[in-house]
């Protein structure tokens, strides 16, 4: 499993932009390799969305700001043989950080 934590993806704006075109090369990527990909908006509501970016589609869920709820979230996709985790932005390393040191999985991976 891939897992892509944003920001933001709905919303104008350049790291919105950037973040839906690494939300759908990723989304390409995982299905290219038989892989699930579980993308996390922190900011965006929490509900399914469905986006597309160059006629490449891809699908996340929001938190509505919750952070708490977010970092549960990508701690239990992570648990699920998670393979990498990629923080779309500098302020999201903490919840990688909670990742890591939660899940023995992905650290023995990174050494």
């Amino acid at each position: 499993m891939l897992i892509g934590l944003f920001p933001e993806l709905e919303r104008a704006g350049g790291i919105q932009r950037a973040g839906r075109h690494l939300a759908a090369v990723m989304t390409e990527f995982a299905a290219g390799r038989g892989m699930e990909c579980r993308l996390l908006s922190l900011n965006d509501t929490p509900k399914l969305h469905r986006m597309s970016v160059a006629e490449r589609e891809f699908v996340f869920t929001g938190s509505e700001r919750a952070k708490g709820r977010f970092t549960a979230t990508a701690m239990r996709s992570a648990r699920r043989h998670a393979k990498l985790v990629v923080a779309a932005h500098p302020y999201l390393a903490p919840v990688v950080q909670a990742i890591m040191s939660g899940t023995r999985k992905l650290k023995d991976g990174f050494r």
